[in-house]
């Protein structure tokens, strides 16, 4: 049959261009490897950025964030790092897909801007 790759994230991060991606993730149930992978990107760039080790707790980024960043942000970026864990170790839930998907996408580009 055929061969079934995964969308690049190259496209711009509009509401019309991520839930036509969302969309395609859901159709080929991608979902769970389209989260890892921003989870993923989000740890390598934290390492690149602040040199937070990519086995550091949620816990410890937070501390780190907290001087770097708002309050709100790092809250945000420890319940991220929650989910992060809860996927690798496979107990999180798929639900709410674009939801989360644009929250890792906004905390990856705050942290490029950086």
């Amino acid at each position: 049959g055929p061969a079934y790759t995964p969308r690049a994230w190259t496209v711009r991060r509009g509401d019309e261009t991520l839930r036509a991606v969302a969309a395609w993730y859901e159709r080929r149930r991608f979902k769970s490897a389209a989260l890892a992978h921003q989870a993923r990107a989000l740890r390598r760039l934290l390492l690149a950025r602040w040199g937070l080790r990519l086995e550091a707790s949620p816990e410890e980024a937070a501390m780190l964030a907290k001087d770097r960043l708002s309050e709100a942000q790092a809250v945000k970026l420890e319940r991220l790092l929650r989910h992060a864990l809860a996927l690798e170790r496979g107990e999180a839930a798929e639900g709410e897909f674009v939801e989360r998907t644009r929250e890792y996408g906004e905390m990856i580009a705050l942290l490029e801007k950086e």
